[in-house]
């Protein structure tokens, strides 16, 4: 992959831009991060055998716009023992993945009282996208689930830049699959 030549109309100059993406994936344990992570990179959930390590990145390609890019994303520990070593993970990312479940509502109200101080002293300026995860539980659960309402008002406190609840995002995608193989298979 090649550094590509693109015009500053600030400066008058080409500037080399870097295709290279960095997303880090934050948020309390067991919301669901690795199960996210592998879905995005592998189109599947993460094998059983799979041992967890302390960071896992992986990597896709992606093109957009007719450019390609190479996105590496990186899924971080979320305990508080592993704050420290969570830290190494932050220097040169270009977004933030912050996560919580929506059948916890803890992991919830740690986006704002635990990840949001964290992300302000490491990553200063750098883009959130809030993720609620595991929102199909929210069909046949007694528990209090945390709700799209206040997902969205989640996004406006912690000012990210979007807001999703994850198994919508995975139906929106499937729905769009199945529109194309319905098309593709004609009775003859």
């Amino acid at each position: 992959m090649q550094y590509l030549n693109i015009y500053c109309p600030t400066n008058r100059t080409m500037v080399d831009f870097d295709p290279f993406i960095k997303v880090v994936v934050v948020g309390d344990q067991s919301v669901g991060k690795s199960w996210f992570v592998s879905y995005l990179i592998n189109e599947k959930p993460p094998s059983k055998d799979k041992a967890s390590s302390l960071f896992d990145s992986q990597v896709k390609q992606i093109e957009v716009d007719g450019i390609e890019y190479e996105v590496t994303v990186w899924d971080t520990p979320g305990g508080e023992e592993m704050k420290k070593l969570r830290c190494h993970a932050y220097p040169e990312t270009d977004v933030i993945l912050l996560c919580y479940s929506v059948d916890d509502q803890v992991s919830f109200h740690n986006v704002a009282r635990k990840w949001l101080p964290e992300l302000k002293r490491h990553c200063r300026g750098v883009p959130k996208i809030l993720l609620g995860l595991k929102s199909d539980l929210k069909r046949n659960s007694l528990k209090p689930m945390v709700s799209e309402k206040e997902g969205e008002i989640m996004q406006l406190h912690i000012n990210a830049t979007a807001f999703y609840e994850y198994s919508i995002v995975v139906r929106m995608g499937m729905r769009k699959k199945m529109t194309a193989y319905r098309k593709s298979c004609s009775i003859q």
